[in-house]
């Protein structure tokens, strides 16, 4: 009788705290964290088939089977993946079933390289005619261009992979753009990246549905302190003019329409650690980004590390907890 008397004595009590501020609602604010948190990771899985065959070969797979261990462990929601063949792609939709994706190779026919975006299909589906791939040129529509003399010059076509993403559960909607931009090669990579990041921008800033939240994830191949990524970030106090006409950083200025935050420099910014997997974790320069619109909210950022003392890629996953305004987000504070 008096376990019972005691019971009913703690029940009336949580009643109370649960009727009562900052109590009533408590619910409302887990239920909207679990609406708005999205996991998203940027990892460049190196395109050499050195440790991950395209077919079957027992005992030869040791970096295939990294790269999935590195992909459960942190069980994202979106992935953006960067020097990705469609084979590698397939293998990874067939070892992770519930992921869907959006992608294709750089060159005209569709093969080599791609940036393609994978996505929890039993949370999100991509509205009708909202996904695509465009290419750093100044043909960014034409499959297989190449950025060119007037780009400086590189030997590769680069391109940018892009999805809007409905959650199923609320119908709302936010863009993922994947990219991966010009390596340290050709006549002069540092004007290939800046035109590549205007024209993101562009593309951005012409998106069908403007309110709508993004998130940006890629291998820039430009450190934090670049031109191209303190243009991106608004971070650059110089001025930048780019003519396209003439591929020289002088004609007309740029203006950055959208205010992109690096979040990892907005949580850790006296942090230099590297995205590189060369001799360890998080070595040389930070050249693998995710970057979100304002509106956006951030929790923790994360980069990988060997397994097995044994690197999954040249380069580290980048992971980011996110909130995303998908519903619910006036209960979190």
């Amino acid at each position: 009788m008096k376990t019972s008397k005691l019971v009913i004595i703690i029940a009336y009590i949580i009643l109370l705290m649960l009727a009562c501020s900052p109590f009533r609602n408590l619910g409302r604010i887990v239920s909207a964290v679990a609406t708005n948190y999205v996991k998203v990771m940027s990892f460049n899985i190196h395109h050499n088939s050195s440790g991950w065959p395209q077919s079957s070969s027992p005992g030869q797979d040791w970096r295939r089977s990294l790269v999935f261990r590195s992909i459960r462990i942190e069980a994202p929601d979106v992935i953006g993946l960067q020097e990705a063949y469609m084979w590698q792609v397939n293998h990874l939709i067939e070892e992770f079933p519930d992921y869907n994706f959006v992608g294709r190779g750089r060159n005209a026919d569709g093969g080599g390289e791609s940036v393609s975006i994978l996505y929890r299909k039993s949370r999100f589906e991509v509205l009708e005619m909202e996904s695509g791939t465009f290419w750093f040129s100044n043909r960014p529509d034409v499959p297989g261009s190449k950025p060119g003399r007037l780009w400086g010059s590189p030997t590769h076509p680069r391109i940018c992979t892009w999805v809007h993403l409905s959650q199923k559960s609320t119908n709302h909607c936010f863009y993922v753009f994947n990219l991966h931009l010009q390596h340290n090669a050709g006549t002069d990579p540092e004007l290939c990246r800046v035109s590549s990041v205007n024209l993101l921008l562009e593309r951005i800033a012409n998106r069908n549905h403007s309110d709508d939240p993004y998130i940006i994830i890629g291998d820039f191949n430009a450190t934090p302190n670049s031109i191209p990524i303190r243009y991106l970030t608004d971070a650059y106090e110089g001025t930048i003019t780019y003519c396209p006409e003439s591929g020289v950083l002088a004609c007309h200025e740029l203006g950055n329409p959208n205010k992109v935050i690096d979040v990892w420099k907005h949580l850790y910014p006296d942090s230099n650690i590297g995205t590189r997997c060369n001799g360890g974790s998080g070595t040389g320069s930070r050249i693998d980004y995710i970057m979100i619109s304002p509106d956006i909210g951030t929790d923790i950022m994360k980069i990988g590390s060997k397994i097995n003392d044994r690197c999954p890629s040249d380069h580290c996953s980048v992971t980011a907890g996110l909130l995303v305004p998908l519903g619910g987000s006036e209960y979190i504070d």
